[in-house]
């Protein structure tokens, strides 16, 4: 994975964790406000839950899954680049203290320049070949290839 793949995963997996994390809390406070309330149920008498409630859980909980894919997604493009790369020490540190290095790495670490060979088409020499197509003997001015005299404004 590029680097730039990498970055954008990280990104949007802590943007969907931070937003799990606020409706977790937007619930639980909402919550704890109704409850203080006497219209919280007692523990003995189970009820439905109300709507909202349960699309804020819904959200949030899909949006923590989510954010985890994504984490892992880019936890695992980063450390097969490491490998690839045969950078053990960040292979370690990523492995084992993943997401803090996983953002060191992709903010601090230079990004490498890849070789590339690339083979020519046509080789630069072309070797001398006889038939047709092959390039002609030099000649004088006045006689042809074939021995046949050439029209030539000195004549």
């Amino acid at each position: 994975m590029r680097r730039k793949t990498l970055a954008i995963l990280t990104l949007i997996g802590l943007g969907l964790f931070l937003v799990s994390i606020g409706t977790i809390v937007v619930e639980t406070a909402v919550n704890a406000v109704y409850c203080s309330s006497p219209n919280c149920p007692l523990p003995s008498i189970p009820s439905t839950p109300p709507t909202w409630q349960i699309v804020v859980s819904i959200i949030g909980e899909v949006s923590i899954l989510a954010a985890g894919v994504l984490q892992i997604i880019a936890w695992i493009g980063a450390m097969t680049k490491q490998a690839k790369r045969q950078q053990w020490t960040w292979f370690v540190c990523t492995f084992l203290f993943s997401p803090i290095c996983l953002w060191i790495y992709l903010l601090a670490v230079p990004e490498a320049l890849e070789l590339v060979y690339i083979q020519p088409e046509q080789p630069i020499y072309r070797p001398y070949t006889q038939g047709y197509g092959a390039p002609k003997a030099a000649t004088s001015r006045r006689s042809g290839a074939l021995g046949h005299p050439q029209h030539s404004r000195l004549s």
